[in-house]
């Protein structure tokens, strides 16, 4: 035990065990930090375990023990960041255990005093049945507390998803979908609904032609991704595809915007006889697609320039980047001339205006000063947001930009072409001028 625990604790020499660290914590002057606590982080090789307090009955509560700047704390919130905390180590160590003196903070006096708590060690056939289940289940699914924490009434009964209240979602966005998809009548739901949702990109993702099968894996995935059951999962498939033939039409995201359809489903016999099945099938495809939109919505407001909130368990976002790069080379293109005097308005030209928008200012040094003083002009917000949907959804976005110019026909005209045609503006001869006009 010993040769394990000099392994556990050295860094990149800890040992990857099966099962969780176990404390228990007692005799401190701060009654809410006493109690039993189990590691629920993965150890890294450049970090040291955190730990939270377990009751028996398996209910994970909000009091963690971790490190933070090299002194081990305890606290309420686990931000590794952050140095609040009710009791904190006085000195440096490697290890809880190993800490010589505490030191807690006085509400009477507001100075720290020694506190005489115990952390020890404890084994892990000591919990109870429940709370050995629940903490060896954190720690192999490798659970970390975020902030996007669903407060819902009903939260885990209904969704039957306990990660989701007692230790959050990955994101903002996926904590929208997660209420939109089980608890969409709680107060949590409209109060993110109104920050996130966009009408505009909700008309523009069902205007998206997908293929009936590539909408199936889609709604699938995302389904599965929320913790759902894959054998209900599959018999929503299986009546979405009666529905779409009964009615004979295609699977298509535009039959979630129509309300008729769903109407139109309650009155059938199969699904008045079925209580309602085929309707509610119906019902998660229609939650479905309104969880696309407000992912749309979330890259168009990253691709506007605005601050998505920071998550720690948010993965890096590869494909964002690739779209933040494809953007700011369709911004570059048209920043170079595309637009001719006596020339139509492009509407690919003008959805690359209002996407480059916050790179325009990055850039503004290599514009040249006809497109400066000729402005793209405005156009419909929902065909921007669509365009700007097929771009981020693709899964090379610089192949949609070339087949959004090409569908178009507006391909960029050299340099010098282009300011001749500036040139013949200001001269006032109008149309394609035969000068040789020279930079």
């Amino acid at each position: 035990q010993q040769r394990r625990q000099q392994h556990r604790w050295h860094g990149e020499l800890r040992m990857m065990t099966s099962s969780p660290e176990i404390l228990d914590v007692a005799d401190s002057s701060c009654g809410r930090v006493n109690g039993t606590y189990s590691e629920f982080r993965m150890p890294r090789p450049d970090d040291v375990p955190a730990y939270r307090m377990i009751d028996k009955n398996g209910e994970f509560q909000g009091m963690y023990l971790f490190r933070s700047a090299g002194k081990w704390l305890f606290s309420c919130e686990f931000d590794p960041a952050s140095r609040k905390s009710y009791v904190k180590a006085a000195d440096k160590a490697q290890c809880p255990t190993k800490v010589v003196n505490w030191k807690l903070k006085s509400r009477e006096t507001k100075h720290q005093g020694n506190d005489r708590i115990k952390v020890q060690f404890l084994e892990i056939g000591a919990l109870s049945v429940k709370a050995r289940f629940e903490a060896n289940a954190a720690w192999q699914s490798r659970f970390e507390p975020t902030r996007w924490r669903c407060t819902a009434k009903g939260c885990p009964g209904q969704c039957g998803i306990k990660a989701a209240r007692h230790w959050g979602l990955w994101s903002q966005v996926a904590l929208l979908q997660h209420l939109n998809y089980f608890h969409r009548g709680s107060p949590q739901y409209f109060a993110l609904h109104r920050d996130l949702w966009d009408e505009d990109d909700f008309s523009a993702e069902a205007e998206i032609i997908q293929t009936e099968e590539e909408l199936f894996e889609q709604f699938g995935a995302s389904m599965l991704q929320h913790g759902y059951d894959q054998h209900k999962l599959e018999g929503h498939k299986k009546r979405l595809r009666w529905i779409v033939a009964k009615l004979g039409v295609a699977l298509n995201k535009q039959l979630a915007c129509n309300a008729g359809v769903l109407h139109e489903i309650e009155d059938w016999p199969e699904d008045q006889s079925t209580k309602g099945h085929y309707s509610v099938s119906f019902r998660w495809f229609q939650k479905w697609v309104e969880n696309c939109a407000v992912e749309v919505a979330a890259r168009s407001a990253a691709i506007a320039g605005f601050e998505q909130p920071h998550t720690p368990n948010l993965p890096p976002a590869k494909k964002q980047r690739q779209t933040d790069r494809a953007v700011a080379a369709l911004g570059a293109c048209f920043e170079d001339g595309p637009f001719g005097v006596g020339q139509q308005g492009s509407t690919t030209g003008e959805t690359a205006a209002s996407i480059a928008t916050p790179l325009r200012k990055a850039t503004d040094g290599h514009c040249s000063k006809g497109y400066r003083e000729s402005p793209p002009p405005t156009m419909d917000t929902t065909v921007q947001k669509r365009q700007t949907a097929v771009i981020l959804q693709h899964s090379d976005p610089f192949l949609a930009v070339a087949q959004l110019l090409g569908q178009q026909e507006r391909v960029p005209k050299p340099q010098k072409e282009w300011y001749v045609n500036v040139s013949a503006a200001r001269s006032g001869t109008g149309g394609r001028s035969s000068g040789n006009g020279q930079h």
